[in-house]
């Protein structure tokens, strides 16, 4: 496993994100790196000019991480412009960020989910549609509870407006919903650890 290289490694990261956009609920791999997959994304796309919030078990050890590593400033979740949810069983994060303006629409959040597991099936499974998803396209999830899911949901009502999101496994793979997906929860059950 190689070391995290802020300039190659998150050259690396980056298109693979770019890639997990452009086809929504796609999984991809992420780059292998001695850091949790989850960081790796928050390091690739945090700089100084970012805010951010992290919620979950170790948020204030890893808010503090981030923050020094990427020079992003940590503040509340509504003025966050990326939030890192480390336990994202706990929810309740996507209906505190911010959706951006009708002006500004690009200015909504971007939240990072640590979840279980991503494959076609899962304890949570979402139904998606929209831009980069021929026809439909269903992810399961394991670790994202309905009630976030809901609410990233919700976040997207007012499309241009909405909270983009990665959903990034323990095994390192990584899926894309940004704001332009519409989702649909069409089954759920009790999430096992």
């Amino acid at each position: 496993m190689k070391t995290f290289d802020p300039v190659f490694g998150s050259q690396r990261v980056f298109r693979c994100l770019l890639e997990a956009t452009a086809s929504p609920g796609k999984v991809f791999a992420l780059p292998p790196f001695d850091v949790a997959a989850p960081e790796t994304v928050a390091r690739t796309l945090l700089d100084p000019e970012v805010t951010l919030c992290v919620a979950g078990t170790g948020a204030r050890e890893t808010e503090d991480r981030l923050s020094r590593l990427t020079g992003a400033r940590a503040v509340p979740p509504p003025e966050a412009d990326f939030a890192l949810m480390l336990d994202a069983e706990a929810g309740g994060l996507a209906s505190e960020l911010k959706r951006g303006s009708l002006e500004y629409p690009e200015r909504g959040a971007t939240v990072i989910y640590a979840v279980v597991r991503l494959a076609e099936t899962g304890s949570l499974a979402l139904r998606l549609g929209g831009p980069g998803v021929p026809e439909s396209r269903n992810l399961g999830v394991e670790g994202l509870p309905v009630s976030e899911a809901e609410a990233l949901r919700e976040s997207r009502a007012g499309y241009p407006l909405g909270v983009d999101a990665y959903l990034v496994d323990e095994a390192g793979m990584v899926a894309g919903l940004p704001r332009s997906t519409r989702l649909e929860v069409i089954s759920s059950w009790p999430t096992r650890r």
